[in-house]
Order: structure tokens, then C-alpha cells, then sequence
């Protein structure tokens, strides 16, 4: 039996996927919590600000949402704002890499280990574990339109 699609089908296929530009990147989330045993001294849990996939969704919808009301308000005269930049590097809760995650400047709070506010200024056994401990996601988006078509967690 002859499976192949007729000509006139595969040339709307092939025209459809032409036409979408579907691009994926890996999203960590910022970290908000990190918990310390300083007698054993290893890291003994990391929270971050997305953790599910829903969340995740969620935030970079949000973050399409505010872009696009800047954009719609003429903040962004010179160059038009694109999906990595604007929307994920202005307004998500997360990074494109591990080390980007582990160089955020803000405060964290860091539980069992005092005098220590942000996750660089670990020693360098801890920040290998806190970096071990991300949960990052890949995430699929149309470069036309931002529309999120997939989230899934990054497995080991």
C-alpha cells in the first residue's frame, strides 16, 4: 500500500513549514532560596522562581504581554523588539544558561551560611552544587509571533 501524501498535499505541508520559523531556546529560572547544612557543607535544596512547566509558560506569556504594551505605546522607536532580547532578557524571571542564573546580581536568600547574599559569592563546591541543582526547560516559540508552542523540562 502506498503511503506517500499526493503532490498537491505535500506542497501545502512543505509551504506551512516554510512559513513558520519555529526557534528553541533553554530557560533557567532565577534562583530565590538556596538552603545550606553548614556543618556538612553542602547545599541541601534550591527554590527558584519557576519551577513547572505551567509557570514557565505562563511567565514568557506575560512577558510577550508587557513587550508587546511597550511596543504598542512607541517605546521602542529605533529597532523592533525581538523574542530573546526584550521579552526574555527584559521581562522573564529566568536566563538562556546556567551561568547567567548564577551571575544575577540581586539578592538571594541564602539559609545556613551567613554573611552570604548571592549565589557568586559561594564558595565554588556550592556553586557547582547550586548549579547541578537548576531546573532548566526547553522552550519552542515562533519567531514571528512569540507564541509559546512548547515547554518541556531539560532532563538529566
Amino acid at each position: 500500500m502506498n503511503t506517500a501524501l499526493p503532490w498537491y498535499l505535500q506542497v501545502c505541508v512543505t509551504l506551512n513549514i516554510k512559513n513558520m520559523s519555529i526557534k528553541t531556546i533553554t530557560l533557567f529560572a532565577h534562583i530565590n532560596l538556596i538552603s545550606i547544612d553548614k556543618d556538612a557543607h553542602k547545599v541541601v535544596s534550591v527554590k527558584q522562581d519557576m519551577e513547572d512547566v505551567a509557570s514557565v509558560r505562563k511567565n514568557i506569556e506575560q512577558a510577550v504581554a508587557s513587550v508587546r504594551r511597550y511596543e504598542a505605546s512607541g517605546s521602542y522607536p529605533l529597532v523592533k523588539p525581538n523574542f530573546i532580547d526584550d521579552v526574555i532578557g527584559h521581562f522573564t524571571n529566568g536566563g538562556l544558561s546556567t551561568e547567567f542564573v548564577l551571575q544575577d546580581n540581586s539578592y538571594h536568600e541564602i539559609v545556613g551560611l551567613p554573611g552570604y547574599t548571592r549565589v557568586w559569592e559561594l564558595p565554588l563546591e556550592l556553586r557547582d552544587e547550586v548549579e547541578n541543582s537548576l531546573i532548566g526547560f526547553q522552550v519552542d516559540y515562533d519567531d514571528e509571533s512569540w507564541d509559546v508552542l512548547d515547554v518541556k523540562p531539560i532532563k538529566d
